[in-house]
């Protein structure tokens, strides 16, 4: 969400609106106010959960905390100013993967990779491994007057990775093989999402030295390894959503022993009637199983 809402205050600086009046209500609630006839403000607030939580562990199994949530109770940091708001964003992710016990109407219901005994672990089966994602800094380094300011995508094959970066995503694919044939029966399910080559044609898309306000009276570091404008991360939300509807669709697939209903199976039509009428009228197709699957989505 953090870089959300920078790559909206970049935004709003390339439009010119006047430069807004920042206040801070406690340590987790920043509030950003355009004036100057805009009457526009942007609240920021830093919730990991979105639900209450507690930390009872500061070390815990995995040396990153364990944590009470409950999951039934909104986190009070935000919850109690959402009538107020015209628009809410809620983001949420990588604060879920810390080892932590859950709980509804005060009740313990199971755990995530808690590692106690006669706890259920509701750790989801299913792990996708993303690729890296390259910087993009020219002229320097991070630390020494690198930037990144180009203002267009890269065409493909125009960027090229460091040393560093290549040897990385060798290492990811590599070794996402050597798993994947090593993976036992019952263990998780395993999905490799490949992005690094289309993230490297988005030198444009990074906060530069706008991750932070006013930079030009401050010397900063320019950040050209976070995202800010729209396209990057869309980029790899659609390449996520295309691997989980393959995986539902082959799901159901095999359900009703129809290879067509696979996605990869599919042929060109005109429109959702026509797609049907190919699926149901395949010979391979058990015309029960289909006609009650067509009823179910219909």
């Amino acid at each position: 969400m953090g870089q959300q809402q920078q790559g909206c205050d970049v935004l709003l600086a390339g439009l010119q609106v006047a430069e807004p009046t920042t206040s801070w209500p406690s340590s987790e609630h920043t509030v950003y106010h355009y004036g100057g006839g805009y009457n526009f403000t942007v609240l920021s607030f830093w919730a990991p959960f979105l639900v209450r939580n507690e930390l009872v562990d500061a070390d815990g199994p995995a040396h990153t905390g364990l944590w009470n949530l409950y999951l039934d109770e909104p986190d009070a940091v935000w919850a109690p100013h959402v009538p107020a708001f015209d628009y809410a964003v809620v983001s949420a992710s990588s604060w879920f993967y810390r080892p932590s016990m859950l709980y509804e109407a005060g009740r313990l219901v199971g755990c995530h990779h808690c590692l106690l005994p006669n706890v259920t672990d509701l750790t989801l089966r299913t792990v996708i491994v993303r690729t890296i994602s390259p910087s993009h800094y020219e002229n320097g380094t991070w630390n020494g007057h690198g930037d990144c300011v180009r203002t267009r995508p890269a065409r493909r094959g125009e960027w090229e990775l460091n040393a560093m970066e290549k040897d990385m995503h060798r290492i990811q694919v590599e070794e996402f093989a050597a798993a994947a044939r090593k993976r036992g029966k019952g263990a998780a399910r395993m999905m490799l999402m490949d992005a690094t080559e289309a993230m490297a044609q988005r030198p444009d898309a990074h906060p530069s030295k706008y991750r932070l306000w006013q930079p030009d009276k401050f010397k900063v570091s320019r950040d050209c390894v976070h995202w800010c404008l729209p396209g990057a991360m869309d980029a790899c939300n659609d390449m996520l959503f295309h691997m989980l509807i393959g995986r539902i669709c082959g799901a159901i697939a095999d359900w009703v022993a129809c290879r067509n209903l696979n996605p990869v199976q599919w042929n060109q039509a005109t429109t959702v009637e026509d797609w049907w009428e190919m699926i149901t009228s395949t010979r391979e197709a058990p015309k029960q199983a289909a006609h009650t699957l067509t009823l179910l989505i219909n």
